[in-house]
């Protein structure tokens, strides 16, 4: 779902499209898996793949950015993110969320900087995890969501 926001460009003769389509992201058979989904102030979202140590990021899908045009991209948005499920066999994944440690659901952070969210384990071997989770963009401090996408979230470490 699509809809227009009421920005200034929109002043301008510029209408923005808010647009969060979602991702699968996955981090198969890795020591010390980590995988990220992140909102950037340029309107771009990125997924991060990787390890505890170092995560590659790689644009989502230029054509379901956060926000179309990306030079609409300002901090009057925030995003939060809200828990759809989280299971499989690791006793103890960890988070975080633009704020610190945990998962910060339901706690609205503005984009006048990266939003990232992110799941790991470090300790446990032949073991995986999966985060679901919904994504919220709106006009700052107030409103109803412009968009929402679904981002399902899975790493494992299996005899590696």
């Amino acid at each position: 779902m699509s809809i227009i926001a009421l920005l200034p460009s929109v002043m301008a003769g510029n209408p923005a499209v808010i647009t969060v389509s979602g991702e699968t992201i996955n981090q198969p058979n890795q020591t010390n898996p980590k995988v990220s989904v992140r909102f950037n102030t340029d309107g771009t979202i990125d997924k991060g793949i990787g390890t505890t140590v170092s995560l590659t990021y790689t644009q989502i899908d230029a054509a379901t950015d956060w926000i179309i045009p990306n030079a609409a991209a300002s901090g009057f948005y925030e995003v939060k993110i809200e828990e759809n499920s989280a299971s499989g066999s690791a006793s103890s994944p960890q988070y975080s969320n633009p704020g610190g440690a945990g998962k910060g659901t339901g706690t609205w952070f503005t984009l006048d900087g990266p939003a990232e969210w992110a799941v790991w384990f470090t300790s446990e071997t032949n073991v995986n995890w999966n985060w679901n989770i919904t994504a919220h963009i709106r006009w700052k401090d107030a409103g109803s969501d412009l968009d929402t996408g679904v981002f399902d979230m899975t790493v494992a470490n299996i005899d590696v």
